[in-house]
């Protein structure tokens, strides 16, 4: 008692009741106006408190809030009081000094009596009170902790209910104000306003202009020059107390960003859309390239809607394209690239509402470190410069290494914040204790200080479960109701190590920082193929780099950069990507060793950590002579499994020199030496292949061998058991040659696959072929092209192949089928039980009724990949009408080749229809139609139109004018998003038109 003893009349106003809640009057029996409340539920300097009713005795609801418990057992006891007569105001004063006092309401139910949670914050000095309607500290300096009790389960926030927006009249004999609304995005509105005008009825004209409805997420605020940051204007003072001016910019933005629960707006979503935007494009959050050309294709669609092939190609955004990607993004790629990079983006957009495009956005953009956070430049007390970004969950500050990377430290390990005279200071306290001291003006440290105070008020009223005990050192005022927000969103990629890095990306940065230092301009192509996984999410293990130019400077600056990207290891706890293996790479047609420079050529067979399994460089000039400085690095290769060196001209010295290093490496399995000169090279690809018993795969077509040299080569195939594939095409064996293959062949039982085209056998030979294959034979793909076999020996080939059912790959081209084998060819394509895949029958002048014949059987054949018709006629409607329909079923055909079949005209049609509808194409070749181009090509853009799988056409040498091809495109245009290729080579007409 702070005056005596205190006499309580303490009674049940409704009554005893078992197990609820009980009224009770309290009332002194000395003197109504004080109540002296003296805590003991613990030993030692016990708090009197004052508690006086300013409206009357009041009779309050009293229940332990945290379980019954008596006072006098250890720990403080929670209760909930209410009024049982209304709400009471309470003149609370602490007796013997103030203290601070929290309140938090009980019930957290807004309006009507409030039921509050009372418990000592630190021993029975310090009460905990917070009001209902959101947190906010009674007493400045207070110290905030953590209830006693479990927090309350947040109540659904209401759905939002569009309303009118009630904009103030001007003042008679008030100062005239003209301002500017200034959006993210430098859009403007302008008001007129007079000065005694509040925020926060600048807020709603603003609003009105917009047709905002959803207000309570936006704040107005002025640009400080002089500190580069934004100032915040408080809604309840005038514009003048404000210090705004005539004239002036006002902006309206998101001050505390948090994700609403609830938001329909549509002008609020943009708003949101509009500021997230700007700050990626500004570069306030630093974005990796991937995902800001990502972002890219969405403001693209925003801005023109779904994507039309003909409207929007490379140069359609010109100077625009810096209002779309960050200005270091556009710095190290070219325009035009970069624009085609974001197209092929946009056409995956196509159908989406702007709304689900703006909400896809800001979803992309979270992705981001720095999201939804405040950046200040400030300074640390060693002198460097940081960047402080505070936001709902922590704090980011920038790394030394590079200042687009941030270190994070979450409210939960933070121990408190406080001015300084020259800054401020953050006290981290876990893993490992420190302090943070930075330097700042006044400015910025208010700024800092009231967002991470403002942003642990959030947390503490949804979880305070895991937040240590703040000290805070400032009341923000005007915060929004929390329960408007969601929780933070812990999918947030705050860490470093949460930070997606992959290898492709540090892969295309080394190699513009060594493009930019070495002035050699990147290579398009392979940019297109890195750009096009990292956009695809897809790892990079085969890379085409055939016929793109590249010279020795141009691949020794890859494989520098693919030597870098292979260097780097991530870190144990790192969030790695390692999208990129190119364990193919194909260097073809290429000057990689023009003057005589085998260096970065030779680069690609040792470079560490890359593991090339294959590689491709056919006719690259590389000599007998270049191939014996190749030695040294072949020597130190580990991983290379095939070597494909066809079309160059190595001669015998080249070949020895490519095989002596590798011998002894059990993991290279096939060699293509095809084309490249070799004579008299029989014993020693005999010694070649006896010892390598890993081998699997040699091809040495188009070289020439004796009947000596040949039988050389036999005796040394005799001893390989492992041999798989072998090409002896365009070799000028002789009859008697041919036959002892065909000796060999029918002892092997481990090749699969014999190229043997382009010899001239005869007839003779290819009914020993067919013997051999009737007998049986482990073949399973056989080429016999223009051997001149004769329509006897194919007609015995096809018999074996329906007969013995092994063949899956068949190469018949340029030897005639007559009648009778086309009919057993038919049988063959129709049946379901012979497992052909691939079929090449071009120019065996097979007969139009029986081509009808074969499109018919098709309609029924399920297991072709691959089938090359050429050159043979489907010039009649009954031939295209039954084509048409096997295009139109067919669910398991890739490739169809119907070059120089005579189609033009109407006979294009069925083909067209049949395309429409078809399922599984990618590949389609029309090349040498020589007529279709005039009189039928536009047909194609109509079957485009509906087809969504085929990837490449070729139409090369078809008759293709500017006329068709225009119409060919709009017929096209905006309806097929598949097409990935068009061949129009040798259309001379198509010279003249604008590309």
């Amino acid at each position: 008692p702070a005056n005596g003893p205190q006499v309580m009349n303490m009674q049940p106003a409704n009554g005893p009741r078992p197990g609820s809640p009980q009224v009770m009057n309290m009332q002194p029996a000395n003197g109504p106006q004080v109540m002296n409340m003296r805590g003991n539920a613990r030993q030692g300097s016990p708090q009197v408190m004052n508690m006086q009713p300013a409206n009357g005795p009041q009779v309050m609801n009293m229940q332990a809030a945290n379980g019954p418990r008596a006072m006098n057992q250890g720990g403080p006891q929670v209760m909930n009081m209410q009024p049982a007569n209304g709400p009471q105001v309470m003149n609370m004063q602490p007796a013997n000094g103030p203290k601070v006092m929290n309140m938090q309401p009980g019930n957290m139910n807004q309006g009507g009596a409030q039921v509050m949670n009372m418990q000592p914050a630190n021993g029975p000095q310090v009460m905990n009170m917070q009001p209902a309607n959101g947190p906010k500290i009674m007493n400045q300096s207070s110290e905030v902790t953590r209830p006693a009790s479990a927090p309350v389960e947040d109540a659904e926030w209401p759905d939002p209910v569009k309303k009118e927006i009630e904009v103030r009249e001007l003042t008679e004999g008030r100062n005239k104000m003209i301002l500017t609304l200034l959006l993210a995005d430098r859009s403007t509105k302008k008001v007129f306003v007079t000065d005694d005008f509040t925020c926060e009825d600048l807020l709603n004209m603003f609003a009105s202009k917009l047709h905002l409805w959803q207000t309570e997420f936006f704040e107005l605020c002025v640009h400080d020059s002089k500190e580069d940051a934004d100032r915040w204007l408080d809604r309840k003072k005038t514009l003048l107390e404000e210090r705004i001016a005539d004239q002036q910019e006002v902006m309206m933005k998101v001050k505390y960003f948090k994700t609403p629960k609830k938001i329909v707006d549509p002008a609020a979503i943009r708003l949101y859309y509009i500021e997230v935007k700007q700050c990626i494009i500004s570069g306030t959050y630093p974005t990796s390239e991937k995902l800001a050309v990502r972002l890219a294709a969405h403001q693209v669609h925003l801005a023109y809607g779904n994507y039309v092939p003909s409207k929007h190609h490379p140069g359609f955004l010109g100077e625009a394209l810096k209002d779309y990607l960050p200005r270091e993004i556009l710095a190290v790629n070219q325009p035009e690239y970069i624009e085609s990079r974001i197209f092929q983006l946009h056409r995956n957009l196509v159908g989406k509402s702007n709304e689900e495009v703006m909400e896809s956005y800001i979803d992309l953009a979270q992705q981001i470190q720095t999201y939804g956070s405040s950046i200040y430049l400030v300074k640390e007390k060693l002198g460097r410069t940081k960047r402080v970004a505070v936001a709902e969950d922590g704090v980011l500050i920038s790394t030394d290494d590079n200042p687009k990377k941030f270190h994070f430290y979450s409210f939960k390990i933070i121990g408190g914040w406080k001015r300084t005279s020259d800054g401020f200071d953050i006290e981290i306290i876990a893993p490992n204790q420190k302090l943070l001291e930075f330097e700042a003006s006044d400015f910025k440290s208010e700024s800092i200080i009231e967002l991470m105070c403002a942003y642990y008020l959030f947390l503490l009223g949804v979880d305070s479960g895991e937040l240590p005990l703040v000290s805070l050192p400032m009341q923000p005022e005007g915060l929004p109701n929390p329960k408007m927000f969601q929780k933070p969103n812990t999918a947030l990629k705050r860490n470093l190590q949460d930070q997606c890095q992959t290898r492709l990306e540090l892969f295309k940065d080394e190699l513009a920082r060594l493009s930019k230092k070495k002035e050699i301009t990147m290579n398009r192509k392979l940019l297109m193929q890195v750009d096009n996984a990292i956009d695809q999410d897809l790892v990079l293990e085969t890379l085409d780099l055939s016929r793109s130019g590249l010279l020795p400077d141009d691949l020794r600056l890859f494989v520098d950069a693919v030597a870098k990207a292979f260097e780097y290891l991530p870190k144990e706890d790192e969030f790695f990507e390692d999208n990129m293996s190119i364990t193919r790479l194909d260097l073809s047609s290429n000057p990689i060793v023009k003057g005589g420079d085998v260096d970065a050529f030779g680069r690609v067979f040792c470079t560490s950590g890359w593991m090339l399994k294959h590689l491709t460089a056919r006719n690259i000039h590389l000599t007998g002579k270049l191939a014996t400085l190749l030695n040294g690095y072949l020597s130190k290769n580990d991983f290379l499994e095939s070597i494909d060196l066809e079309d160059n001209d190595l001669k015998m010295k080249g070949v020895s020199s490519i095989l002596k290093p590798l011998k002894g490496q059990e993991r290279i399995c096939s060699f293509n030496f095809n084309n490249n000169g070799v004579t008299g090279a029989g014993y020693f690809l005999a010694q070649v292949v006896a010892k390598n018993l890993t081998m699997t795969e040699l091809r040495v077509g188009g070289n020439k061998f004796d009947d000596k040299q040949l039988n050389f080569l036999l005796e040394g195939l005799k001893l390989n058991k492992g041999l798989q594939t072998l090409d002896l095409s365009n070799c000028g064996i002789s009859t008697g040659s041919g036959r002892a293959v065909l000796g060999w062949l029918s002892s092997n039982r481990t090749l699969r696959t014999l190229i043997i085209g382009g010899n001239s056998f005869g007839s003779t030979w290819g009914s020993a072929l067919v013997k051999m294959l009737k007998a049986g034979s482990a073949l399973s793909a056989l080429d016999v092209a223009k051997t001149g076999i004769g329509s006897k020996a194919t007609r015995g080939i096809l018999e074996s192949v329906k007969e013995h059912r092994a063949i899956r790959e068949l190469t018949l081209s340029g030897n005639g089928i007559d009648k009778k084998g086309g009919q057993i060819l038919c049988e063959c394509i129709g049946s379901r039980s012979i497992n052909l895949r691939k079929v090449f029958i071009q120019g065996c002048g097979i007969h139009k009724a029986t081509m009808a014949e074969l499109g018919k059987n098709l309609q029924q054949n399920t297991t072709l990949r691959e089938f090359d018709a050429s050159g043979n006629d489907i010039k009649d409607m009954d031939s295209a009408g039954a084509w048409g329909q096997a295009i139109k079923v067919s669910q398991t055909l890739e490739k169809l080749y119907l070059c120089g079949c005579g189609i033009q005209g109407e006979v294009l049609g069925p083909i067209a229809d049949g395309l429409k509808s078809n399922k599984g194409l990618e590949h389609l070749y029309l090349d040498g139609n020589s007529k279709m181009g005039k009189t039928s090509f536009p047909t194609l853009g109509d079957s485009l139109a509906e087809n969504q799988t085929l990837r490449y056409l070729s139409c090369r040498g078809c008759g293709v004018d500017p006329a068709s091809f225009q119409e060919f495109l709009s017929r096209v245009e905006g309806r097929n998003f598949s097409l990935r290729e068009l061949d129009l080579s040798d259309n001379s007409a198509l010279s003249k038109v604008d590309w």
